[in-house]
């Protein structure tokens, strides 16, 4: 997506639109291009220098505002952030502006409504491309094709990969609005892309992708998740009277649970009491696979789960926070 973003604009004659706005504790991989992209420091240290243009924006999180501000009185300010950058840049300079849907790796942070329908009308105002990562929540996790659907907003690049073999075979895509197509089109027949990897187009891997494309349809896997993402919010919810929970983020089969030292200030627990990674290891003796960050515990189970198998991880959770606890009242931290 990055070499797309700056081979449309100079297709079009904008030599200098290569910029590329992205959130803090944003994640769209590991390879340098894309670690340049993601907001995250330890993707960073030991190799910089980074790719260069890349600008960051607070992201939408709404429990602790990078901002300050609180949610619905901000007036989406996060998102007026992106029209702040491009004009101290220069909207001549700044070619788009990435997102994941949810923040999956920077804890399941869910956007508030209006805030990428207002990305939306930015982008449009200063003609910079608005760009998804949609590696996590494509293919049916938050109860849509794509998670931009949940908004109703059309981006101009969406990455797809993960849902689109289930994880089978690896397989990994870009879709473009027919604007940046039309633009290498035009470019004449002595125009050539070159890019690609030496799997490119790999039969099999797409095999797997089209069967997998199959079953998502068959078997309603997207109206599954809209079907179950109620049951897997309420059970969670449960989980609030722990004296570490802060918050507990849901949507579609994908959720969080923000750990605080004190719920009253949102205090979060010092990174050195390793606390995410103790419940993780307590649920995982228990025969629970969670994922742990700085301050959460986060889910994202398979589309064909059973609410049996939803109050099984919920309880499990239940246990390694109980445990946890105990733990730190025991070693005077808590």
């Amino acid at each position: 997506m990055i070499r797309l973003v700056r081979l449309y604009w100079r297709l079009r004659g904008r030599q200098n639109k290569i910029k590329i706005v992205a959130l803090t504790r944003a994640y769209h991989g590991s390879s340098t291009g894309a670690a340049s992209l993601t907001g995250l420091p330890y993707f960073h240290q030991y190799y910089e220098p980074l790719l260069e243009g890349v600008l960051r924006m607070p992201r939408p999180f709404c429990y602790r505002c990078e901002l300050n501000l609180t949610y619905p009185a901000c007036g989406l300010a996060c998102a007026d952030e992106l029209e702040k950058i491009i004009l101290r840049e220069g909207p001549d300079n700044v070619g788009a502006f990435i997102a994941e849907p949810v923040q999956g790796v920077g804890g399941v942070v869910i956007p508030p409504d209006g805030y990428f329908q207002r990305l939306r009308q930015i982008c449009d105002k200063y003609d910079v491309l608005l760009v998804n990562d949609e590696v996590i929540t494509g293919f049916g996790r938050i109860g849509h094709n794509f998670g931009i659907d949940r908004w109703k907003v059309v981006p101009d690049m969406i990455s797809f990969a993960k849902g689109v073999t289930s994880g089978y075979l690896p397989l990994g895509g870009v879709i473009m609005k027919e604007k940046i197509y039309q633009a290498m089109v035009d470019a004449g027949p002595d125009f050539g892309l070159h890019h690609g990897f030496t799997y490119s187009g790999h039969p099999t891997a797409c095999a797997a992708g089209l069967a997998n494309l199959d079953i998502i349809e068959r078997e309603k896997l997207v109206q599954r998740v809209r079907k179950l993402a109620p049951y897997l919010a309420r059970r969670l919810a449960t989980l609030a009277h722990h004296p570490i929970v802060g918050e507990i983020r849901a949507i579609g089969l994908m959720a969080a649970i923000e750990l605080v030292r004190s719920k009253a200030s949102r205090t979060p627990l010092p990174p050195e009491w390793k606390v995410p990674q103790r419940i993780r290891a307590a649920c995982m003796e228990r025969g629970v696979i969670v994922r742990q960050s700085v301050d959460t515990v986060a889910i994202c189970p398979p589309l064909i789960i059973k609410e049996k198998e939803i109050d099984a991880i919920v309880a499990t959770i239940d246990e390694a926070l109980a445990d946890i606890e105990h733990a730190l009242v025991s070693e005077k931290l808590l």
